[in-house]
């Protein structure tokens, strides 16, 4: 199957071709509010990807999210997978932030944030449109700063003492999850010490080794 984005569709998403191709369009409310976002969801050994649209509300700049929606919001799944990216790509947005503010502010035009955003993130969305998801803004503009520190952690002192780590961790979220599936092999979820045994055979040893995997 072919996925592919950059075409709006109005439920989020199509099937074409027979099943084997598959456009998402993951921003809703692109059109004047007339089309919805979708994401997809393809488990290990699924015959196919389970799909989900869904729609955000339009709110001013300057509008507060109740608790229930703040809420709402954070279990997006969607949400979570955009924090996810921004997180990881953190130090990069700093300093591209930084470097736009020539008069050390500590605000950016809207304008200038979005694009930043979507050069840095390589993501397609209305990020005008959306910052108030995303960023706190005031009469100057937008602090920029609340993108990546209203996000964070709440162990500060683990990030203080390992700071790169968190980074490091989403941005190899998707290789560590493949590495993790290579190794439990019968798809429990979990990671057995025989599982981890064979792969570290493997990695040092080659296939026909018996070394015990505490000589390692």
């Amino acid at each position: 199957m072919i996925i592919r984005s950059h075409q709006v569709k109005e439920r989020g998403y199509d099937f074409d071709h027979n099943g084997n191709i598959l456009t998402i369009f993951s921003a809703s409310n692109y059109c004047d509010g007339s089309n919805y976002g979708a994401f997809a969801r393809w488990d290990y050994m699924a015959d196919g990807p389970e799909m989900t649209s869904y729609t955000l509300q339009d709110m001013s700049p300057n509008e507060q999210l109740s608790f229930n929606k703040q809420v709402t919001l954070f279990e997006d799944p969607v949400y979570q997978t955009l924090m996810k990216k921004i997180v990881g790509k953190k130090s990069l947005l700093k300093k591209e932030f930084e470097k736009a503010d020539k008069n050390q502010t500590k605000h950016l035009s809207p304008t200038i944030w979005s694009d930043i955003m979507e050069n840095i993130l390589q993501i397609d969305l209305p990020w005008l449109t959306l910052r108030s998801k995303f960023v706190r803004e005031d009469a100057q503009g937008v602090l920029y700063n609340t993108t990546i520190e209203d996000y964070a952690l709440d162990n500060t002192k683990f990030q203080k003492t390992h700071t790169g780590i968190i980074e490091d961790l989403y941005m190899w979220k998707d290789t560590l999850m493949a590495l993790f599936n290579l190794i439990d092999s019968d798809h429990s979820g979990f990671i057995s010490r025989d599982e981890f045994s064979d792969v570290l055979k493997l990695i040092f040893y080659g296939k026909n080794v018996n070394n015990d995997v505490n000589q390692t």
